[in-house]
């Protein structure tokens, strides 16, 4: 056998040696991307689609929403503007859908899925917001007082007071945050403190009105 034929076998048992050690990582790259099951995020329907069409289609649908648009705070007649870049409001689509893959698998076929996009913040953040508006809408009561002179007696009625409901807010804000169908303007209502000493108990606290 010639030294030529040698050479050429070897160089075909080398070739066909390289071919299969190749096919597994080949076959492995053209394995289709994991398709999401019937699964909403916030209401959208990504079901059916590869996790990089979903990301496409849940960043499309609410990068404007999340990130763009602040969250207003109106109380007491003031205005508050929570912005997103303050509070460091991330909003990742690709975790977004993600996120929907792994419930749809997690979940029973027949039953609705639904999840919300994956966003962070910088809650200490918030929770300075809340409390400086807590602060800026109370309204401490004042109980009625009377002041006894040579010659009046001038009473002073009570006032009620304004109090937030600061918990109540941070959980306003959280789903604002987090959720794209949740309003953006939020209005919270106060609770009326009464004062602790109305006019009709001057009588009992000083003898002489």
């Amino acid at each position: 056998m010639t030294a030529t034929l040698l050479r050429m076998r070897r160089l075909i048992a080398l070739s066909f040696l390289s071919t299969m050690l190749l096919a597994p990582s080949t076959a492995s790259a053209q394995q289709p991307e994991p398709v999401i099951r019937p699964v909403t995020v916030a209401g959208l329907d990504v079901g059916g689609q590869t996790l990089s069409q979903a990301a496409g289609t849940i960043d499309r649908a609410y990068r404007h929403q999340l990130v763009t648009r602040n969250v207003s705070v109106r109380v007491g007649g003031r205005a508050y503007s929570l912005k997103t870049k303050k509070v460091a409001l991330a909003f990742d689509a690709a975790k977004s859908a993600r996120r929907a893959y792994i419930a749809g698998n997690d979940t029973a076929a027949p039953d609705p899925v639904d999840v919300l996009p994956y966003v962070t913040y910088d809650k200490k953040k918030v929770a300075a917001f809340v409390a400086r508006v807590d602060r800026s809408a109370r309204v401490a009561a004042r109980d009625a007082t009377v002041r006894i002179t040579l010659q009046h007696m001038l009473k002073r009625p009570s006032r009620s007071g304004r109090e937030l409901d600061d918990k109540g807010l941070a959980r306003a804000l959280a789903l604002a945050l987090a959720d794209p169908r949740a309003p953006r303007q939020i209005r919270p209502k106060r609770a009326v403190v009464k004062a602790k000493v109305q006019m009709k108990d001057l009588a009992s606290r000083y003898g002489t009105v």
